[in-house]
């Protein structure tokens, strides 16, 4: 009796640890893969602060170029404000593509709203050959103010 009671505790710790190893192989293969999620998330949440920082610096730069202009009314001074035109809807799209659906709708709205102040500014600057510079003196402070509260938002919303 006693050698078939060691044989069962001896099976039993064997079994035992044997569960205890597999268990242990699980969860380590779970705490792998989250791990493995966070920082490919982590490595995403980079790539969009990137892409949104450069496209604040694009409306910045749009900015500045529309001041210099109104100031001096030389059509060079329009060059960085053409590029920030023609670069703008290909940043947003690639900044939409960086996104995915888990990054919820608030920030497609969010770029959504950043598009359509864009298509303001660039009705803005169709507009100057055929309207006065004082009225656009008055009314592109607020709208660049609107373009960076948006982008600024939107980086918030990514950032957090």
């Amino acid at each position: 009796m006693s050698h078939s009671f060691r044989r069962s505790v001896h099976v039993t710790v064997a079994v035992t640890a044997l569960l205890i190893v597999l268990v242990s192989a699980i969860v380590r293969f779970i705490v792998g893969q989250r791990m493995e999620h966070s920082v490919e998330q982590a490595m995403q949440a980079a790539e969009v602060q990137t892409q949104l920082g450069a496209t604040f610096s694009l409306l910045q730069g749009a900015e500045t170029a529309q001041r210099g202009f109104l100031l001096t009314g030389q059509a060079p001074f329009l060059e960085p404000f053409n590029r920030a035109e023609q670069a703008l809807p290909e940043q947003l799209d690639q900044l939409e593509s960086m996104l995915n659906i888990q990054s919820g709708a608030a920030l497609y709205r969010e770029i959504a709203r950043i598009r359509a102040c864009a298509a303001h500014l660039r009705q803005y600057a169709a507009s100057f050959a055929a309207d006065d510079l004082e009225k656009h003196v008055a009314t592109f402070p607020q709208l660049i103010a609107l373009l960076e509260e948006r982008t600024a938002r939107t980086f918030a919303h990514v950032s957090a």
